[in-house]
């Protein structure tokens, strides 16, 4: 279908480098080459099909597999019942989208799905489809972006790579959810191929995109930086690595020495050795017995003469530290527009007025020259004070919470232990090192590799191979495949160590680093049988399809039983407890016709489980809730905003007696109300939803009162 390029970094840098085999190359286990294309189908329609894929190039490949990925993205992408966590973030995009009031808040993570939501609800409305639409495109994009990893994967490893981006389970069912770690995982990949890019071809214009996506990756979620810190960590190890066993050179310093860097510092010595003469001259003997300006007016002459060569490495130098500056001001700028606050910013978020918690908006801040230092001092302030927040509560339980509070009431006051105090952070850091390496930690590292056993068992081994095969086996060792590995195996140790509450959309991020190793090790196979099937060896052929078309038939069964039929059920560990388990589109497709036809109160919400108490923010809608009732029952208070129905709530039965007799068509409560409600509640059929995964709490299990009247009626 598509030809192989050799896998091997370029000696030079070249921005059209073909894609195809060298002449001559051989098919064997290691070529590159692809030998006799494998025999067709018969004549006819399949051999036409045949001859028209076998055509493809290898971008027209890797851009149907990215048309597919999106297609199944979007396939009922609106069926499932709103999470705890999107209908939460949806409903303050909504309220955005109404008022225009935004702030950042870690609590919601990064500001750009917020953003780009608005835009949508504005266009579309409020809908589950609508909240999840970015997330699932973006997803189904993502495996385009292999080919900007083609010059150091052999074609058909770039092919497997967008497979495996596009087809594994964990990255299909978190494209299909309104999380903003999809859109993490795929910026910084995306960000990554294009510094590849940069090292190909020496073109700054790839930095420039690697600079906005990094900025994209952090205003998605503040755990971007835990990409920077493993690319920081990968590249020390691989220059280790070239350092202790260089290729070329006789040791690792003349390595060093021979490159640009080197000469950069051999030029900085000899200046500094030059000034430090000269000082020591002029302190000696004055400054009537040595030519002050001579030895200067040298120097500035070498300087000059290493600037007028083409391939001076202090132009370099100047050339770098330009092009920084200005990828700096574009990612800079990139993170002001999104985070800075729109609107009244935090202040908007409240009915009764509150002058101090106001903040000038980006909007007015561009528009108004004067105001904008304030602008963006306030952002720079506001954003670094969430994300010290952001940093304190990761990987935090409520159990930890709640040991920690214990801790501190033993010691008393009189320590001073606080959460700012110097010796209460030594404390609480070694508590944290003793409380995460106990059961919790080791419980969260086997439920994650349980996530992946039972839903990338494919990526798994083949990253593993892939692994082994290019540690071991392969004659050069592709930095990219040991890079991404090493970032693949630290990321599956460290992300349960950061978890605040488990979730299994952490795992695209370790898939986005394992599907490189794995794309190696599964291309190993199919190299394997390509090249057993020239030799005639039937046996290691059949072996090799038996391999490939198991894998394919596995993907295809997780996706479905996974993804698109028990998306909700106890025993998928792809769907996390705050989800619903059942249908709620009854009680949505009711709750909708209520809200339209209905003239007064559509809704009535009863028990202390789902009312705590009218709020003064706007953050929690209907505000009669209250804020303990509101995060108790999401995602119910979402569908009641998204149909503008008309809410009223009760704590107590005689305010209950009070609100159904004007008889409302629908009340909501939880499995605990007192049996004593159904007298009031007469002639009203009650139905049960299972709100969360698995009933732990009688608030998981929601009842929903409706009038029987209204329900023959429909």
């Amino acid at each position: 279908m598509v030809a192989d390029a050799p896998a091997s970094e370029p000696s030079t840098p070249s921005d059209a480098a073909p894609d195809g085999p060298a002449p001559g190359a051989s098919p064997d286990g290691s070529g590159d080459g692809q030998g006799p294309p494998p025999e067709g189908p018969g004549p006819g329609i399949g051999s036409r099909l045949w001859a028209r894929l076998d055509g493809l190039t290898l971008a027209q490949v890797v851009i149907l597999i990215a048309a597919l990925a999106v297609l199944a993205r979007l396939l009922f992408l609106g069926e499932r019942a709103a999470h705890f966590d999107e209908a939460r973030v949806a409903h303050w995009v909504d309220y955005y989208a109404e008022t225009g009031h935004f702030t950042y808040r870690h609590i919601i993570h990064g500001p750009l799905i917020q953003h780009v939501d608005r835009v949508l609800v504005w266009l579309l409305g409020n809908s589950e489809f609508v909240m999840r639409l970015p997330v699932a495109v973006l997803g189904g994009l993502l495996p385009a972006a292999a080919l900007l990893y083609r010059r150091h994967l052999r074609d058909h490893e770039v092919v497997i790579l967008a497979l495996f981006l596009a087809g594994n389970a964990i990255m299909v069912y978190y494209s299909r959810f309104m999380r903003s770690d999809l859109l993490l995982a795929a910026a910084m990949f995306t960000a990554f191929g294009c510094i590849l890019r940069f090292y190909d071809t020496r073109r700054y214009r790839w930095l420039y995109g690697a600079a906005v996506l990094v900025a994209l990756g952090f205003a998605a979620k503040e755990n971007a930086v835990a990409y920077l810190l493993t690319w920081v960590g990968a590249t020390a190890l691989l220059a280790d690595h070239a350092m202790f066993r260089p290729r070329n050179y006789p040791s690792g310093l003349a390595r060093l020495r021979a490159s640009w860097l080197g000469a950069v510092g051999a030029w900085l010595l000899d200046t500094l050795a030059a000034f430090g003469t000269w000082l020591g001259a002029l302190w000696e003997e004055g400054a009537d017995s040595v030519d002050v300006v001579a030895p200067l007016r040298r120097r500035a002459a070498r300087t000059r003469a290493m600037l007028a060569r083409p391939a001076s490495p202090l132009r370099r130098v100047l050339r770098v530290s330009g092009h920084t500056l200005g990828i700096a001001v574009a990612a800079a700028a990139v993170l002001l527009f999104l985070y800075a606050p729109r609107g009244d910013g935090l202040a908007g978020l409240y009915i009764d007025p509150r002058p101090e918690l106001r903040a000038v908006g980006f909007w007015e801040g561009v528009t108004n020259p004067g105001k904008f230092p304030t602008m963006v001092e306030g952002t720079v302030s506001h954003t670094l004070e969430e994300f010290a927040s952001w940093f304190g509560a990761s990987g935090s339980t409520g159990d930890e919470a709640s040991l920690m509070r214990e801790i501190r009431k033993a010691l008393g006051d009189s320590t001073h232990v606080t959460a700012s105090g110097e010796v209460a952070g030594e404390i609480e850091r070694s508590i944290n090192v003793l409380y995460y390496f106990k059961p919790k930690y080791l419980d969260w590292v086997g439920r994650f590799a349980q996530v992946f056993l039972n839903n990338a068992l494919v990526l798994s081994v083949a990253a593993v191979v892939g692994f082994l095969y290019e540690r071991f086996v392969a004659t050069d060792s592709r930095n990219l495949v040991m890079f991404t590995s090493y970032i693949g195996v630290v990321s599956f140790l460290a992300y349960p160590l950061g978890m605040d509450v488990f979730g299994a959309w952490h795992g695209v991020h370790v898939v986005v680093a394992v599907a490189v190793p794995a794309a190696v090790g599964l291309g190993v196979v199919y190299r394997w049988g390509r090249a057993a099937a020239v030799r005639r060896d039937h046996l290691a052929t059949a072996l090799a399809v038996v391999v490939l078309v198991f894998s394919s038939i596995y993907v295809v069964q997780v996706n479905a039983t996974g993804v698109y039929t028990n998306y909700g059920a106890s025993d998928n560990n792809l769907a996390q407890f705050a989800g619903p388990q059942g249908d709620l589109e009854p009680f949505n497709s009711q709750l909708r016709r209520f809200a339209a036809e209905n003239e007064g109160t559509d809704v009535v919400v009863y028990g202390d489980n789902y009312v705590s108490g009218t709020s003064n923010s706007l953050d929690w809608r209907p505000r009669c809730m209250g804020p303990n009732g509101w995060f108790t029952s999401l995602p119910v208070p979402w569908y009641l905003v998204k149909h503008d129905a008309e809410v009223a709530c009760a704590t107590n039965q005689t305010h209950l007696e009070e609100l159904v007799a004007d008889r409302p068509p629908m009340v909501l409560t939880d499995s605990r109300y007192d049996s004593t409600i159904e007298d009031e509640l007469s002639g009203y059929n009650a139905t049960a939803y299972l709100i969360r995964k698995t009933k732990y709490a009688d608030s998981d299990e929601m009842v929903v009162f409706l009038r029987e009247d209204l329900l023959a009626g429909r």
